[in-house]
């Protein structure tokens, strides 16, 4: 399996969340019921078109993040992980890149939408 991984013992979160975000989101998209419906669901992320927001443990400082793109689909989550949800998302942009509460974006982190235009997968894997 080939994929790419990057990983923060830095990211910041505020109100518990941080996001996968596009470029056409909030111009050409909007989503004002994301965490609404992250509530109503699974509790753990919600998404639509350009955009994921991931509800963190932490309300307000440091977590411990790690992100993998595989191009193929990843083993089941292994027993260490309190929660684990799978979301679809579709990129129109061919751009998503991951967000912190209030707008910075982690560049280092590269770019989920490796495929260019069209739908992904993101699982979210939560403990502690």
């Amino acid at each position: 399996m080939s994929y790419t991984r990057w990983t923060s013992d830095r990211m910041f979160v505020s109100y518990c969340q941080y996001y996968l975000q596009g470029d056409d989101f909030l111009t050409v998209y909007d989503d004002a019921d994301t965490v609404g419906r992250i509530f109503e669901g699974n509790s753990l992320a919600a998404g639509g078109p350009e955009h994921l927001t991931v509800f963190a443990g932490t309300h307000t400082g440091w977590i411990r993040l790690t992100t993998e793109q595989c191009a193929e689909e990843p083993p089941p989550p292994g027993l260490e992980w309190e929660a684990a949800v799978d979301v679809s998302i579709y990129s129109t942009s061919g751009n998503l890149r991951l967000f912190r509460w209030g707008g910075d974006v982690e560049e280092e982190a590269g770019n989920f939408a490796n495929a260019g235009e069209g739908w992904y997968r993101v699982r979210v894997q939560a403990r502690g």
